[in-house]
């Protein structure tokens, strides 16, 4: 996962839900304009996307909700049911699916 939140929020965050994944800090938004991820309210609200990448790091969903952010966690469940066994590959690329 990734937040605009810092660094010291999200170690905080993954430690209270007891999470075995990391939570990476964009502080700056470089990653959310990368991923070209909308704002929310005019502009006000940052966007809440989720992206499940396979192993190859192809974008294989892509999931906007920001006014229900559990369900977030269910369309990630059911896209990382869906994937098939990632092929090797000699290299690691990144698509997105748009």
């Amino acid at each position: 996962g990734i937040s605009g939140q810092g660094a010291e929020s999200k170690q905080k965050f993954a430690e209270e839900l007891g999470l075995d994944f990391s939570i990476l800090a964009d502080e700056g938004d470089a990653v959310r304009k990368e991923f070209k991820v909308p704002k929310a309210a005019f502009g006000f609200l940052p966007g809440r996307v989720t992206y499940v990448l396979d192993k190859d790091g192809v974008c294989t969903s892509v999931y906007d909700n920001l006014g229900d952010a559990a369900s977030h966690i269910d369309a990630a469940k059911d896209a990382l049911a869906e994937m098939q066994p990632a092929k090797k590959s000699g290299g690691f690329s990144f698509k997105l699916p748009f």
